[in-house]
């Protein structure tokens, strides 16, 4: 699903779509505002502004586990732990950095992109020269997840605790106490940034701050220019912030959402049966899943090595809230999870 500003096309979903989307991502701005979403066979369809070559999509690509958008670039991680980018490439953003072959993570930022290495350090490429967003700070390790904004950049360590460098001008780089222990998520906006604490609770700060009383239980985390979206435990979107092009108008009948993403005026949002997309462990010792359950249903974790082959990782279980964070060992490092419903 789709909502908000369209004057491109980038939330009139193509009808090659389909019906088996496992992820998606917004980008742009005004001119060049697309969409991105990746289907469970490993293949991408991009839509929207095609200004800058972001929404041709690379002939042959597949194999591909994550995707995201910037302002005029698409980056796609491919399941060998390769970055392939495509569209503008201005500053270096869609310039892979030769030696990157060992990803599980990426983000891209406006003019500048950031990818998440197996060992749990950060490669970033692209502009730099007037903010520092690609400078990465020295002796940063450990990181589970990454986000980048328009002129700054985040990272998420194991310990739950959140590191950001890069543009200042509204603080947006500044993490605020209540960020600085028990996040499982960031994500990052124009000029703000949003975490996802254990408990559900989220935490803005930047040019935006205000988080509203009803943007709790949340799972999942989104942010576009200047609009925040939360996905709760009930499989329901709440959003907040501007509504220049209706992007915080959340469609009618938006229920049993697994997914939700931003680009700079719009909306985008999975629904279906839970079967979360992989995501990459690396090289820590314990990881948090969070995400929406539904109360007396039961829930399995599975790992592969290879994305193709899945096998339990615990035991099952029953889900007693709607809003299920866990922590667990890392078998081995490299491994992929996900969580699935069992029937």
């Amino acid at each position: 699903m789709a909502w908000g500003g369209n004057s491109f096309g980038q939330t009139t979903l193509p009808p090659q779509l389909g019906s088996d989307v496992v992820a998606v991502a917004g980008g742009g701005y005004i001119d060049r505002a697309h969409s991105v979403a990746l289907r469970s066979d490993g293949t991408v369809v991009a839509w929207g502004s095609n200004e800058s070559g972001q929404s041709f999509v690379p002939d042959g690509l597949n194999g591909v586990v994550a995707i995201s958008a910037g302002l005029a670039h698409t980056l796609a991680l491919k399941d060998n732990g390769t970055v392939i980018a495509w569209g503008l490439n201005g500053y270096g953003q869609a310039s892979v950095p030769v030696a990157l072959g060992d990803a599980v993570a990426i983000a891209c930022g406006h003019e500048h992109s950031l990818a998440l290495r197996k060992d749990g350090t950060v490669a970033a490429w692209g502009r730099a020269w007037d903010f520092g967003q690609t400078k990465v700070p020295a002796n940063l390790t450990n990181v589970v997840a990454i986000a980048a904004g328009e002129q700054h950049s985040v990272a998420l360590k194991a310990d739950g605790t959140v590191v950001a460098w890069g543009g200042n001008t509204f603080q947006q780089t500044n993490v605020p106490q209540a960020a600085r222990s028990d996040v499982v998520g960031v994500t990052a906006g124009r000029f703000h940034t949003l975490a996802l604490k254990r408990d559900g609770n989220v935490v803005s700060w930047g040019a935006l701050k205000d988080v509203p009383a009803y943007a709790t239980n949340a799972v999942q985390i989104a942010t576009g220019a200047a609009h925040r979206l939360v996905l709760k435990g009930n499989r329901t979107i709440v959003a907040w912030g501007s509504n220049s092009q209706g992007q915080t108008n959340i469609l009618d009948g938006t229920v049993g959402v697994v997914a939700i993403a931003a680009g700079f005026e719009h909306s985008l949002a999975i629904a279906g049966p839970l079967h979360a997309v992989p995501f990459a462990v690396i090289g820590v010792s314990r990881v948090t899943v969070a995400f929406g359950a539904i109360v007396g249903r039961q829930y399995q974790f599975q790992n592969s090595r290879d994305l193709l082959h899945w096998a339990p990782s615990g035991s099952d279980f029953i889900a007693e809230s709607e809003s299920v964070a866990r922590e667990f060992v890392v078998a081995e490092v490299g491994s992929y999870f996900r969580v699935v419903e069992v029937p």
